[in-house]
């Protein structure tokens, strides 16, 4: 009887999947900041509306060349067989840039 626990669990299935949601979140940062870059030559202060599109495009592109060091990381500890743990610093960031573009939007919405 073949050992079944290799055919249920792939580790390098979690891997990948997390490497494709963290080029997913990559992409729409830089899809808002497409549309966040649309919207400037309309505003009032065109600088400071550029603001919070070069923040998303600048996140996004971070995010998307982080998710690929982060993958091969991860690959290589895998082969290794050694399992790190996630660190969490590349949510925190997303996280903390998300909200503070949130607060920046609002008080330039409030502003104008």
């Amino acid at each position: 009887m073949p050992d079944t626990k290799d055919f249920l669990f792939d580790e390098g299935a979690q891997n990948e999947r997390t490497r494709l949601a963290w080029t997913r979140m990559a992409l729409a940062f830089m899809a808002g900041s497409a549309l966040l870059f649309r919207a400037v030559p309309t505003a009032p202060n065109p600088t400071l509306a550029a603001l919070p599109a070069a923040i998303c495009l600048t996140l996004g592109a971070i995010l998307f060349f982080a998710s690929f060091h982060r993958y091969n990381r991860n690959q290589r500890a895998l082969k290794h067989h050694e399992h790190p743990m996630p660190d969490g610093v590349m949510a925190g960031i997303a996280c903390a840039v998300s909200v503070g573009g949130g607060i920046i939007a609002t008080v330039l919405v409030v502003i104008s």
